[in-house]
């Protein structure tokens, strides 16, 4: 039979290579910035060389230092990331707030869908703002605000990732070394600082849930009755929810049954070992319909055909290559042009087939690359969907741009590095150098795999979507494998040799380059939450002759500030120093008020007026419990400590 006779690790293991090979480059090269590539470089060889003699003096250990060190690395972590939300709250924009903002409305009670059109254009997001619902409500009860609410929720499912992935290092290596490196990267990355703190979103549940799946696979065997009757209990809950709040879980599925199909016939004890955990996952995914329609009746909320945008779309807009398989705002206009779902169904009927063969077999196979690359790229995933810290410490925003620059490097670098570990633990596989521990590895690396296809060959991509093979990844480098020779410098002073020669060449490469390493603009104070004129947000009016001002703070002098307000409205803003009361008229734009010249630091008011005889609107963001900003807005004589205008205050930076 056919399938006796093909290898499946080896199989997966080949693809894995090859995506891993794109996604090692990709992190070099991309963002494009010489500078910032050279840095990176640096970072990896400083990394790789010291390797050998971290891993020495973790071998030293004890378990009970490893313990200690465990505990203390979830301690320096939960301590950085409460100052961080105490100090540098960041303003989420985009998809994010947009559930938060229903999340909350729902909890006290407001069945209402129609603040803007955002749900029934991506009803997949509709689940998880019910679940955040019920969440912040739960919280309600006990007089907990929602901005506490929802970050306790961060807090509990990131170190809880965390802490499962630490867990199942220490307990597949057979040295400290992997086990004190993975705490390390937590400690000190950007990972558990930026994104996934300060931006609660489907991303983090997805990651818990594959690290649980992993965790519960790979320790069943040896779990009593007990244990596993709970942990069956978590992994049915975590795939239901983890298929409610993200779609593309649905790859486990795939997964599960490829890898189910392949036990029962090459290895029929272990397919009996793991039937009940396939099974119960399974059956999490199955759960996940009749559930999600349960919850979406509940809340009373329904599909409009009117707005709704066909799966098709994401397909279409996968092989556009002027936006690399990404979001592509051209792609989505013209389907926000066509009147119902059909029409937009049967426009994209006849737009994918003449968009691939447009592109070609070498087109598609080029935009196969680029969008793996994308997906494999970290340099921008820590600041996913945050425009940056609301009013940052004077202190902080001076240093700013060097600590980012150095964490994104870093990051880049450690990835790269874990990228590494992968590729040669797949290497050693395919040269019978080393064998899978037991079934978990071989789903983590079909599930791996299943990931980077899906977004490749079908789905539109993001670097976001390519987190989720952090778990299968973290687990695939426990792979024990022999010293790759070739690698393996026979004399530390040749060892020293290679690596100054190679940062030689790199710094060399770094200083006789033009460019700057930070040429960009930072934010000095801002508030980007909003629901968007794009999906037709209820606009706040203004009266005939009346006023409405907000209070910002620049800890830092800036060069520009941005209010926006709304397409064809008429209104008149002035921006006031609080301590000389020297006024600013701000000039009138398509869709904002904005003046660019050099503002000190200090206390400001906007006010936006309206100078006609007819009602004007802009946008204002309202939330009923959630601070957005630091001062409220103050309309028809009445503050509004909830709400916001939707402004930034920036400068230009550049080192």
């Amino acid at each position: 039979m056919l399938l006796r006779k093909i290898n499946l690790t080896n199989f997966f293991a080949v693809l894995l290579i090859g995506g891993l090979g794109l996604g090692i480059v990709s992190n070099v090269i991309f963002p494009k910035n010489p500078k910032l590539s050279y840095l990176v470089l640096a970072v990896a060889a400083l990394l790789w060389f010291i390797k050998p003699y971290f891993k020495r003096f973790a071998d030293r250990l004890s378990p009970r230092t490893m313990k200690w060190a465990f505990v203390g690395s979830m301690g320096a972590i939960l301590v950085i990331q409460l100052l961080i939300l105490h100090f540098l709250p960041a303003t989420v924009y985009h998809d994010p707030y947009r559930v938060l903002n229903q999340a909350e409305l729902l909890s006290r009670g407001h069945l209402d869908w129609t603040r803007s059109i955002y749900f029934y254009r991506s009803p997949n997001n509709v689940p998880l703002a019910i679940l955040m619902s019920y969440w912040i409500k739960l919280f309600a009860l006990v007089h907990i605000s929602t901005f506490v609410a929802v970050h306790l929720l961060s807090l509990l499912l990131l170190d809880g990732f965390i802490a499962l992935i630490i867990s199942l290092v220490r307990q597949f290596t057979t040295r400290n070394g992997s086990a004190l490196a993975t705490m390390v990267f937590f400690v000190f990355s950007s990972f558990a600082y930026t994104y996934y703190l300060q931006v609660f979103y489907s991303d983090l549940p997805i990651l818990l849930t594959l690290a649980l799946v992993f965790y519960t696979l790979a320790h069943w065997p040896h779990m009593t009755t007990l244990k596993k009757t709970l942990m069956g209990v978590a992994i049915f809950l975590a795939v239901m929810l983890g298929q409610i709040v993200k779609p593309n879980l649905i790859v486990l599925a795939v997964a599960i049954v490829i890898v189910g199909i392949w036990l029962f016939i090459r290895q029929r004890s272990q397919f009996v070992k793991l039937l009940v955990p396939f099974i119960l996952m399974l059956g999490g995914f199955a759960a996940s319909v009749p559930v999600t329609h349960a919850m979406e009746t509940a809340d009373h909320f329904s599909v409009s055909t009117k707005y709704q945008i066909p799966t098709m779309h994401w397909i279409e807009m996968g092989y556009n290559p002027n936006s690399y398989g990404r979001i592509n705002g051209a792609d989505v206009k013209k389907l926000d042009a066509l009147p119902t779902k059909a029409a937009r169904q049967s426009y994209l009927n006849k737009a994918l087939p003449a968009r691939l063969k447009k592109l070609g077999i070498f087109g598609i196979v080029k935009q196969w690359g680029v969008k793996l690359g994308i997906l494999l790229n970290v340099g921008n995933v820590q600041s996913a969907y945050t425009g940056g810290f609301i009013q940052a410490p004077a202190s902080y925003q001076k240093v700013e741009a060097p600590i980012k620059t150095m964490s994104s490097a870093l990051m880049r670098a450690s990835i790269i590095l874990l990228y590494v570990e992968v590729l040669f633990s797949s290497v050693a596989l395919i040269r019978r150098q080393a064998s899978m521990p037991n079934t978990a590895f071989v789903l983590a690396l079909v599930t791996a795999v299943g990931y980077l296809a899906f977004h490749t060959l079908m789905w539109e991509t993001e670097s976001r979507y390519g987190q989720a093979l952090m778990p299968m990844l973290f687990l695939l480098s426990t792979i024990d494998r022999p010293a790759i020779k070739s690698l393996t410098p026979k004399t530390t002073r040749f060892r020293v040799f290679n690596t100054v020669a190679f940062l030689f060449v790199v710094a060399a490469a770094y200083v006789t380059s033009p460019l700057y390493l930070i040429d960009h603009s930072q934010l000095v104070t801002g508030q980007l939450s909003q629901l968007s004129i794009q999906y037709r947000a209820k606009l706040t009016a203004v009266a005939p002759h009346k006023d409405l001002t907000q209070e910002i703070k620049l800890n830092h002098a800036a060069t520009h500030l941005i209010v926006s307000t709304a397409p064809k409205t008429h209104l008149t803003g002035q921006l006031t120093n609080l301590s000389t009361h020297h006024a600013y008229q701000l000039t009138a734009g398509p869709k904002s008020l904005l003046i660019h010249r050099v503002l000190a630091k200090g206390k400001y008011l906007i006010k936006i007026s309206n100078n006609t005889a007819a009602t004007q609107k802009l946008q204002v963001s309202k939330m009923y419990d959630y601070k957005l900003a630091p001062y409220p807005i103050k309309l028809n004589q009445r503050l509004h400590p909830t709400w916001s205008l939707i402004y930034q205050a920036g400068r230009t930076v550049k080192i």
